[in-house]
């Protein structure tokens, strides 16, 4: 992952993040699977925004743990939904 734009204190500016994996990399697939899951369903799209501030507000600068905070919705959706991309 590249990301661009941030500082010691939070964001500065526009910010920039890129995501790299191999294609035998299962987090790439998921990330496109969570999406069409977001763009299908808007309470799902209401709950992680509402995750998304919380753990902002709670974790301003640490991108580790907003990161990781978010991490056991995304399975959770991916597994009760049918985006499931591994059987």
């Amino acid at each position: 992952m590249v990301v661009k734009g941030y500082t010691p204190k939070g964001i500065k500016g526009q910010s920039y993040h890129i995501h790299m994996g191999t294609c035998d990399c299962k987090d790439p697939a998921d990330m496109l699977l969570f999406r069409e899951c977001l763009k299908s369903n808007i309470s799902i799209v209401n709950a992680y925004s509402k995750l998304k501030q919380n753990l902002a507000s709670l974790r301003t600068h640490d991108k580790t743990a907003y990161t990781e905070g978010k991490t056991s919705f995304i399975k959770d959706v991916l597994e009760e939904t049918s985006f499931k991309s591994h059987p």
